[in-house]
């Protein structure tokens, strides 16, 4: 309403707010001219296409974060409830077995989080690179998988060649 933004110029000096044309979104802002009497109209764009895009991006990271939180914490809770019913019962092999589990989802929770400070780290260019063993990598992701395989009755197998770790 245009009577409406002339009455907040009038009181405020300035009015700003946000239009989007040829597929970009503009931060507007619109002032007058003179002083005591406006003589002429002036108004500031500012291309905020590329924020709106980072936030987004932002907001759907924090969401699946969230979400890939909630899986292993859960897990973990559960198995911990149950860790405290075995120990009132004197069952000590559920037991052992309800705190490895606790163990694993809490490590897995650990390189979540780790990952999303490796990714904010190379956003912000302050990421260190160093040197790594492919053979490592691949035994350490094949004994991160395997577990998950085996629960869809998967066999999960590396064939590696040794001589991968003298590059």
């Amino acid at each position: 309403n245009v009577v409406g933004v002339l009455r907040y110029l009038e009181r405020k000096k300035a009015y700003t707010y946000e239009v989007s044309f040829a597929g970009k979104d503009y931060l507007c802002t619109l002032t007058g001219l003179g002083s005591p009497r406006i003589r002429g109209w002036v108004a500031f764009l500012n291309d905020v296409s590329q924020l709106k895009e980072l936030d987004r991006i932002k907001s759907e990271m924090v969401r699946m974060t969230s979400h890939d939180l909630k899986n292993p914490l859960q897990a973990a809770m559960a198995n911990l409830e149950l860790l405290q019913e075995d120990l009132m019962a004197g069952v000590y092999d559920e037991v052992w077995e309800s705190v490895t589990v606790i163990d694993k989802q809490l490590q897995r929770m650990e390189r979540i989080i780790r990952g999303i400070l490796d990714l904010e780290r190379v956003k912000s260019g302050r990421l260190s690179l160093e040197m790594c063993h492919p053979l490592r990598i691949i035994h350490a992701a094949a004994y991160e998988l395997r577990e998950r395989a085996a629960d869809g009755n998967i066999t999960l197998e590396t064939d590696a060649d040794e001589g991968l770790d003298e590059f």
